[in-house]
């Protein structure tokens, strides 16, 4: 957001660790609106991972963090879909698509396996942009690059201790991490390309 000049730049005197130092007044922050949409987009994500982790797994600890933190991730959810509705619904088609790849047994490809979540990633991303009114079609492509950055980037490390657990991973042999890993960096570098073209244009 600072970097397309939709909220201004942190003053010097910001927080730099939100576990240490509290802002005052928060609501009247100038980027109030932005870190509100950040933070219920994160814990959007938080409830993800623990409901999967509920699911693959199904330990004790996974239930209790899922329930320690039900409250906080529907107020999320709440948040998301009052500034864009609907947003929510897409996202849980998108992870029943995802689900259902990763259950079909059937051989997928990176770019195949990596598609949902770009897809949903891009979708919160054209919605942050839409609520503070900025370029949403630059914002939905750098959210594709980062769903698919994450994904190829956990399909590389998390290879061979998906091996030993029998879980899904669409990377068929060891030698195929080192492609993965070109893919996460492609798409981290594509985003780096368009903010440079962007800062620019508005320097100029």
């Amino acid at each position: 957001m600072v970097d397309f000049s939709l909220v201004p730049p942190l003053a010097s005197n910001a927080p730099l660790c939100c576990r240490l130092r509290r802002l005052r007044n928060v609501q009247t922050q100038p980027d109030a609106k932005a870190a509100s949409f950040a933070a219920a987009f994160g814990l959007l994500l938080a409830g993800i991972k623990l409901r999967d982790d509920v699911t693959d797994h199904g330990q004790w600890h996974n239930h209790l963090l899922l329930w320690k933190y039900k409250r906080q991730i529907q107020k999320a959810h709440d948040l998301l879909d009052a500034s864009q509705p609907g947003v929510i619904q897409k996202v849980n088609q998108i992870l029943d698509e995802h689900r259902e790849m990763e259950s079909s047994g059937r051989t997928l490809e990176l770019q195949e396996f990596t598609d949902p979540t770009a897809r949903g990633f891009a979708l919160m991303y054209r919605a942050a942009a839409e609520v503070m009114r900025g370029p949403a079609d630059e914002f939905e492509q750098i959210g594709h690059h980062v769903g698919w950055a994450i994904v190829t980037w956990d399909c590389a490390v998390d290879f061979h201790k998906d091996r030993i657990r029998g879980e899904f991973n669409p990377l068929r042999r060891a030698a195929d991490i080192t492609n993965a890993l070109q893919h996460c960096r492609f798409h981290l570098s594509s985003i780096g390309w368009m903010l440079d073209r962007d800062i620019a244009v508005c320097q100029t």
